[in-house]
C-alpha cells in the first residue's frame, strides 16, 4: 500500500452522467443552505421571531423542507464501482 499514489481521474475515465448527478446534488444542497445565507434562521427558530411572514415565504419554506432537506447528501456521495 505504500507504493500506491493517488492521482486525479483522467478526462477519458470520467463518467459524465455521474458528474451531472453530483452537480444536481450540489445545486440541491445549495438550495437548502441558501435560507441560512440570507436570514438568521437559527435565531428565528430559537426565539420564535418570524421575519418573513407571507404565504409565498411559507410555501417556499415548506417546499424546501419537504422535498430538499436531507435528500441530496446521499446523491452527492454516490459512488459507482
Amino acid at each position: 500500500m505504500e507504493g500506491l499514489r493517488l492521482q486525479p481521474t483522467q478526462q477519458g475515465e470520467r463518467i459524465i452522467t455521474l458528474d451531472v448527478i453530483r452537480g444536481f446534488a450540489l445545486f440541491g444542497i445549495l438550495l437548502v443552505n441558501m435560507q441560512f445565507f440570507v436570514s438568521p434562521k437559527l435565531f428565528m427558530m430559537l426565539s420564535g421571531v418570524t421575519l418573513f411572514d407571507g404565504w409565498v415565504s411559507n410555501v417556499a419554506d415548506w417546499f424546501v423542507t419537504i422535498f430538499a432537506t436531507g435528500k441530496f447528501f446521499t446523491t452527492f456521495s454516490f459512488y459507482l464501482v
